[in-house]
């Protein structure tokens, strides 16, 4: 079994993330007492660098279905953090707000690893993003479009929820046969 190697910058990661760092140590003790467990435990932890890879990773796995692949989740997530980098510290509050109330919790590498309540508050945040990006996305289509066809069109705010628009077509002079 190849042995994992020590991060250079792990005094640097430690000071300014402790909660990753926090996840990484059980995750070695958890190598260390279930041998069984390592390859799920570096493929999961402690391959990555930063605990936003590792909770992407975890997701994109759980979620990964021949329908969506894991890749493109992963790529999604990946854009969503340069994005916001803000969802990593979310991911973090929400390991912190597990980790403090659910009495079943007794580390903090345990609602990453296995909670679906975790997994699918990270899954609502990717969707969320999705979203908002969406909404953005829709409002320039529908100024284009007006700008395009230079007059109004009736159509419904984006993230409203009202479904399909028609735009209809100008009124023309030809005549339809009863």
């Amino acid at each position: 079994m190849a042995m994992h190697q020590a991060n250079p910058q792990g005094a640097k990661l430690t000071a300014l993330d402790p909660i990753w760092d926090r996840v990484r140590a059980e995750a070695e003790d958890i190598v260390r007492r279930e041998p069984e467990l390592a390859s799920f435990i570096y493929s999961t932890v402690l391959h990555h660098e930063r605990l936003e890879a590792s909770v992407v990773h975890r997701i994109a796995e759980r979620l990964d279905h021949s329908a969506l692949s894991g890749d493109l989740i992963r790529q999604t997530y990946d854009e969503a953090l340069r994005d916001d980098p803000d969802l990593g510290n979310a991911f973090r509050a929400d390991l912190v707000a597990v980790y403090d109330r659910d009495p079943a919790t007794s580390r903090f590498i345990d609602p990453l690893l296995y909670f679906k309540g975790f997994h699918a508050l990270q899954t609502h945040r990717l969707a969320h993003w999705l979203f908002q990006k969406a909404a953005r996305i829709s409002h320039i289509i529908f100024r284009a479009a007006r700008r395009r066809y230079s007059r109004p069109i009736s159509t419904p705010q984006p993230g409203s929820g009202a479904g399909y628009s028609s735009i209809t077509p100008p009124v023309s002079s030809a005549v339809r046969p009863r």
